[in-house]
């Protein structure tokens, strides 16, 4: 019997499975907690959790990760240098180290102005131990990467770190877009490199020598040595699995997967069984790429949200994360020490609504904090305390300026009433200790000028109105993606209606969600019992719904897709073939159709790292008929190439 592990890490969590080729039967599943700073830590005790029989049964490990977008969300990733040829293309890019060079196609690929070979030599050098990647894009290059591909030499024989060219990431137009992608692939290289080696030095521990595949955007498979060359083809891995996961579990071909995390909520459209996918490419953190990736609507909820009150006293959960006070109690006894006697003695009735809030250094060098923040990081050197605490020790006057400060740089973690802990408190999932949650949920309470149970009704209130509010917003954002539903006051005003209690007035809406919601995640399972009367909808919960992410890794498709065109050329009318390696010219469709299978066969072996794969692909030509011509007009003839690994 031959089985696949498939593996997820997520922001909060690292979900393992294992389930047979044949039948996809679940034999085993796991979950541990992530380690952002050390990725081998969480991957080998995921590793170490599998049952020695099944660990010599696998055949396999496909992963997905949500690393590439977390990374580029929070602005993190290696430093990468930009080469620009010919132009600098409009719009902000993702790096101030860059470099415009002379050389430059026009959008047909015929060279305008030729490199200079010692401009190549001078800009290669400047970046010289600034940049830990080289982001190479050329105007036009993906009709003549001829400029690009000579840069990248120069750049591999003299600085010798990673680099990526524009043209070999998309064959679709936009300058802009193209570049933007190039950059984020360069400064993902190294973190997703250091995944990838965490997971094979863990298959070699155990001597597994099999296929290491990854989770691409659009719920596809990719292998290893491919994803190290382009990292930016990770990006959405998380949802997509989720997706994949969702839809096979609840076997739904119509639906919308709605995946609840620690960190965020990600909804996936699925029409007729396939992950609907972004045409013009994934847009995230504000950059838009040309990424092929699935239609995902993220919002700033999950288990892992704090619950925090306004200054007016309204409840409000998200989108910060924090660490759950049920986790913490379990890391950190002292704090449940700490916060158990300021419980006992009744003194938060002296508190703001959050002073019995905790926080934790995660940088153990001082020197990163600034004079006035020394205090808080001596306090913090032996484990976590109470703002109230802290407060009481250090007496800065601007002390919870300073310290939301160390929250946002990263530098401190807040510990904070969540979703989880609510659960916990209600018996609904306790993993860990629920004295600590119980109390603080007890003092918020109270500071509320309300009791336990309704606090917890009024949480549990807030939370469904939430995830209505998202599936709203995600309907919309799905049947039109060109408008931008975030900041609109008519949108606004249809969401106050939906969870309006206020009867009086004109217009009283009604809405109805025509697909069904899959609902995966561990938060998920509890809190869609509050959400989705507004909206008229069904909900599936489906089995292993923890754990959907891994599922969806485990059974991901293994295809890889290509496209080349052909266009005919107007002066010469000579037939272009713009493959991913060249442009090439050739005296009849016929043979320049035949230059293209070949090329694309060649790339889609490299692509899946199998010397004899036969790709399929079909032909689909643009003509256009003209009165008094006995034949067509020809346009362009595009080749779609489709296989398997």
């Amino acid at each position: 019997m031959q089985t696949i592990l498939g593996i997820d890490t997520g922001g909060t969590y690292t979900d393992s499975v294992i389930i047979t080729t044949g039948t996809q039967a679940v034999l085993h599943k796991a979950k541990v907690l992530t380690t952002p700073q050390n990725l081998r830590d969480c991957i080998a005790r995921s590793f170490e959790q599998i049952p020695p029989p099944l660990r010599e049964q696998l055949s396999a490990v496909y992963l997905s990760t949500t690393l590439a977008t977390n990374a580029i969300a929070l602005r993190r990733g290696a430093e990468a240098g930009l080469i620009l040829i010919g132009a600098k293309p409009e719009g902000r890019l993702p790096t101030s180290l860059f470099r415009v060079m002379r050389g430059r196609h026009d959008i047909k690929g015929r060279v305008i102005q030729n490199l200079d070979p010692t401009e190549v030599e001078q800009t290669v050098d400047f970046f010289r131990g600034k940049a830990a990647a080289i982001a190479i894009s050329g105007y036009a290059s993906i009709r003549n990467p001829a400029h690009e591909a000579y840069v990248r030499n120069v750049v591999e024989e003299r600085l010798h770190i990673p680099v990526v060219c524009a043209h070999e990431l998309s064959s679709a137009l936009g300058f802009y877009e193209r570049t933007v992608t190039a950059v984020l692939n360069a400064r993902l290289i190294p973190a997703v490199h250091d995944l990838i080696r965490s997971v094979k030095a863990e298959m070699a521990r155990f001597d597994l020598s099999i296929p290491l595949m990854i989770v691409k955007g659009n719920g596809c498979l990719m292998h290893e040595a491919y994803a190290r060359l382009r990292p930016i083809e990770t990006l959405l891995s998380g949802p997509a699995a989720s997706a994949n996961g969702g839809r096979y579990l609840a076997k739904a071909r119509d639906c919308i997967v709605l995946d609840m995390g620690g960190t965020t909520t990600d909804l996936v459209n699925v029409t007729n069984g396939d992950l609907q996918i972004q045409s013009e490419g994934a847009r995230i953190a504000g950059w838009s790429t040309r990424v092929k990736a699935a239609e995902v609507f993220t919002v700033g909820l999950g288990g892992d949200s704090r619950i925090h009150a306004s200054a007016t006293g309204e409840i409000r959960i998200g989108p910060e994360k924090v660490i759950p006070f049920c986790r913490a109690g379990t890391q950190y006894p002292c704090l449940l020490q700490e916060i158990g006697e300021i419980y006992r003695s009744q003194a938060y009735d002296r508190f703001s609504y959050h002073d019995y809030e905790a926080f934790v250094s995660v940088d153990p060098d001082n020197a990163c904090f600034a004079a006035q923040a020394k205090p808080i990081w001596a306090a913090l050197t032996q484990g976590p305390h109470t703002f109230a605490f802290l407060a009481e020790a250090i007496r800065l006057p601007n002390l919870h300026a300073i310290i939301e400060e160390l929250v946002r740089q990263g530098r401190l973690l807040r510990i904070a009433l969540t979703p989880t802990d609510v659960l916990h408190v209600t018996g609904e999932y306790c993993p860990w200790d629920r004295r600590l949650p119980a109390q603080c949920l007890a003092m918020f309470s109270a500071r509320c000028k309300t009791d336990t149970p309704r606090m917890i009704s009024l949480i549990q209130q807030t939370m469904g109105n939430a995830i209505d509010r998202a599936l709203f917003q995600a309907a919309l954002y799905f049947d039109r993606p060109d408008l931008d539903f975030t900041q609109n006051d008519a949108v606004e005003y249809f969401l106050a209606q939906l969870n309006a209690k206020d009867t009086a007035s004109n217009l009283v809406g009604a809405y109805r969600l025509q697909k069904q919601v899959v609902a995966i995640g561990a938060p998920a399972v509890s809190w869609m019992r509050q959400a989705g009367r507004k909206l008229q909808l069904t909900v599936v919960v489906p089995p292993h719904a923890d754990i959907a992410n891994a599922i969806g890794a485990a059974v991901a498709s293994r295809r890889q897709q290509l496209d080349i065109l052909i266009r005919r050329e107007s002066v010469t009318a000579q037939f272009i073939v713009y493959s991913p390696q060249s442009r090439t010219a050739h005296g009849t469709i016929a043979a320049a159709t035949a230059h293209a299978i070949r090329s694309g066969t060649a790339y889609m072996r490299r692509l899946t790292q199998n010397p004899r794969l036969k790709p399929d692909y079909k032909i689909e030509d643009l003509e256009i008929a003209e009165t008094g011509r006995e034949s067509p007009i020809f346009i362009e003839r595009m080749i779609r190439f489709c296989a398997a690994q």
